[in-house]
């Protein structure tokens, strides 16, 4: 055999040439060398790959989680004051107290079209969250009541909770009036026309059930939303502060909500 530098011959067992010093067999070991770096690389790719995968498993349980929190329907608080299909996944929530003005421009606004348009469409499940954030007399009493009515029945709250406001728009918003501090007698007069039992209502209010209620979920909002201003609106991460206009300033606002 032959030495692969020089050329001299050698014998078959020769470790090295003795014509040059080279050592028999050295391109294969320089080969063994190449292969030895090359699997080094293969597996430090394949650890790239393994710690990629790693990632990239990370984020979708990062993203799932995001999705599974945004989409995660809120807890119905009171279901008499709802409107529409429960089962339905647009979860719309207004908070909002029986006498703030900005409130009831609201209702009054969404008393008609805004029922066709969008609860019997079924575009939304809508929740009125009743609280008393303005921490005035009228707002403490007049969310006690609508409590209070609720207690007879979704029906029958809707109809006492438009009919309080209006009565007070008439009597004071619209006239220009400030409202001043309401007795039961106001509201037992709106519960009448509206067709509750009165003497449940009475019944309730002296109770002081209801009271403890309306105390607890303003404390509920004011933790969950600190320093939000009412009407305060919500669908899912969407939420909005304040309400001015009619019915097509409503229309606007459900558009920035993505409801169409």
């Amino acid at each position: 055999m032959n030495c692969e530098e020089c050329d001299a011959k050698i014998a078959k067992d020769s470790k090295f040439c003795k014509e040059c010093g080279a050592r028999v067999g050295g391109i294969k070991a320089d080969r063994v060398g190449v292969s030895e770096e090359a699997e080094r690389e293969s597996g430090g790719m394949i650890l790239k790959v393994f710690l990629g995968l790693v990632v990239l498993v990370v984020i979708g349980l990062v993203l799932s989680t995001f999705q599974q929190e945004s989409t995660e329907r809120e807890e119905v608080w009171e279901m008499a004051m709802t409107k529409g299909n429960p089962e339905n996944e647009r979860h719309f929530i207004m908070y909002t107290d029986m006498f703030c003005p900005f409130c009831a421009q609201f209702n009054i606004a969404t008393k008609g079209g805004f029922e066709a348009d969008f609860i019997e469409t079924d575009k939304i499940f809508f929740e009125m969250r009743l609280t008393a954030p303005l921490g005035g007399p009228n707002s403490i009493r007049g969310a006690e009541s609508g409590y209070c009515a609720a207690r007879q029945g979704q029906e029958l709250f809707w109809v006492y909770f438009y009919e309080v406001l209006a009565r007070v728009d008439t009597d004071f918003w619209s006239a220009g009036r400030p409202v001043p501090d309401l007795d039961d007698e106001y509201f037992l007069a709106a519960a009448e026309t509206a067709g509750l039992d009165v003497e449940l209502m009475i019944a309730c209010l002296a109770s002081g059930e209801e009271l403890a209620n309306v105390i607890a979920n303003t404390e509920r909002l004011q933790r969950a939303i600190p320093g939000a201003g009412v009407p305060y609106f919500q669908l899912g991460r969407w939420t909005s502060s304040g309400f001015s206009g009619d019915y097509a300033a409503v229309r606007r606002l459900m558009r920035a909500a993505g409801v169409e």
